[in-house]
């Protein structure tokens, strides 16, 4: 039986989720405003690492929300919990789901970007290709999204201890979910990104308020495609 991705069960659900843990929700989103806002005056002071610094911090910050919602769904079974022999296996395969993740993205997104410096001039500038990189990305993201969320259901299984399925499954039940998980993700993400944008014409203290915005719609977006996979997760794997 195939399933289906219920938008608003997912929404609901995970808007729960954070209700329930609110103050933990503050705390994060304060905490990583004020190491955003550091960061941002570091790359304006002409520290380049403290752009990667930036990404990786949203990164770690996503991925905080998005195991914690999977715990919370409580969809294992006894069979799903890895045993200790197979740790470094499920491990191995995680990380290898990581960085097919990445690849999915970057490769696209360093072509396109690529392929707009050359269009506008032979020696672009750091300012030029910054500005590449960030016109390239959503237009990447878009491009790659149908494998991205198979890449990103496969990832959620094997950190909820799912042994018993390959990536062959993960692409199965991306099957009809890929505008789902989409439509879902748009929610919070466009006004994330429209904040993200405007933060440069704000004063210190709106940046700051605006980052703990912007942390905030990263943990609902984390939390609402947790929610939303965990049921794709959970289905039994077919029988081959």
């Amino acid at each position: 039986m195939h399933h289906r991705v219920s938008v608003k069960r997912a929404f609901v659900s995970g808007a729960r989720h954070l209700a329930r843990h609110w103050a933990l929700l503050v705390a994060t989103s304060l905490a990583g405003a004020g190491l955003w806002v550091v960061l941002k005056a570091l790359e304006h002071a002409g520290a380049p690492a403290a752009a990667m610094g930036g990404s990786i911090l949203c990164g770690l910050f996503a991925l905080f929300w998005f195991r914690r919602a999977l715990a919370a769904a409580s969809f294992q079974t006894a069979d799903s919990v890895p045993s200790g022999r197979s740790w470094r296996h499920t491990a191995g395969r995680s990380i290898g789901a990581g960085v097919l993740i990445i690849a999915a993205l970057t490769v696209p997104t360093v072509a396109l970007a690529y392929a707009r410096l050359l269009a506008q001039s032979p020696v672009p500038t750091p300012a030029e290709a910054k500005a590449a990189v960030d016109w390239a990305l959503p237009i990447a993201a878009a491009l790659a999204s149908p494998v991205l969320i198979r890449l990103y259901l496969y990832y959620a299984a094997l950190a909820a201890g799912r042994r018993d399925i390959g990536i062959a499954d993960a692409w199965g039940w991306g099957r009809g979910n890929s505008l789902r998980l989409l439509a879902l993700l748009a929610v919070p993400v466009l006004p994330l990104t429209a904040l993200a944008r405007s933060m440069g014409e704000f004063a210190l203290p709106g940046v700051f308020a605006g980052s703990v915005l912007m942390f905030a719609l990263l943990a609902l977006a984390s939390t609402l495609l947790a929610r939303a996979l965990a049921a794709l997760v959970a289905a039994p794997v077919r029988v081959k």
